[in-house]
């Protein structure tokens, strides 16, 4: 029998992880899950730490920006960039509205990114290029993390472990986000196609008891041809 559970909103990685397992139970059987409301008390406990986590760090990064010196060098700036991508990264995939800390981030990292292109050499066209291609690269990144099926996939410590990739994927609803997903798998995109069919036809031979699954298939391998 299937226990009811109780979530959180908004969701954060671990609830969002918990819930596909949850409201998809036959993707997901290989799994040999025995949920309870205690699994779901446990993921919110889990979101809740990474939030309050986040806070801590956000406001330790802003003290030190605070603190850096008129003069600093490139190697510490360069340091505190990284700090306020990885930082960035990890709001993109926690609970709760973060607009305003994003905004903050996004605001810090233009100070920085002004300092590094004053200290470039004057006229280093090539220098000046790179610092653009960075940037664009930067927030066309943070643009896919906007998704949470793919903050989910792409966070380091990913939820997702590489045996429920097939059934996190063949459970997700929302069409953008699988096409997304399988442009960023491109090189694994056969495998996936076909571990994905594979997988459905063991829990459904007849290919009629699980139509959202078998469209999510169709989805991955519609985008995969017309991107061929």
């Amino acid at each position: 029998m299937k226990h009811s559970l109780n979530f959180k909103k908004p969701y954060g990685a671990h609830q969002r992880h918990l819930s596909r397992k949850y409201n998809n139970p036959e993707l997901f059987s290989f799994l040999n899950l025995h949920l309870t409301q205690k699994s779901a008390d446990i993921a919110i406990q889990n979101d809740e730490k990474e939030l309050n986590n986040f806070y801590k760090d956000f406001q330790k990064l802003f003290d030190e920006a605070i603190k850096l010196p008129p003069n600093v060098d490139s190697d510490q700036i360069i340091k505190m960039k990284e700090k306020i991508d990885k930082l960035y990264e990890r709001a993109c995939g926690l609970a709760g509205d973060l607009t305003k800390e994003k905004e903050g981030l996004n605001k810090l990292v233009d100070v920085i990114m002004k300092n590094i292109q004053s200290h470039s050499t004057e006229g280093d066209k090539t220098a000046q290029e790179e610092l653009e291609t960075e940037n664009i690269a930067r927030q066309t990144h943070f643009d896919l993390l906007k998704n949470p099926l793919i903050a989910d996939l792409l966070r380091p410590d990913s939820l997702v472990l590489e045996n429920e990739l097939i059934a996190t994927l063949l459970c997700e609803e929302n069409e953008e986000s699988l096409k997304i997903a399988i442009n960023l798998m491109i090189e694994k995109k056969d495998e996936i196609l076909s571990s994905s069919k594979q997988r459905l036809l063991e829990i459904d031979s007849e290919q009629n008891k699980f139509p959202k699954y078998w469209q999510s298939l169709a989805i991955m391998k519609n985008h995969e041809i017309a991107n061929t």
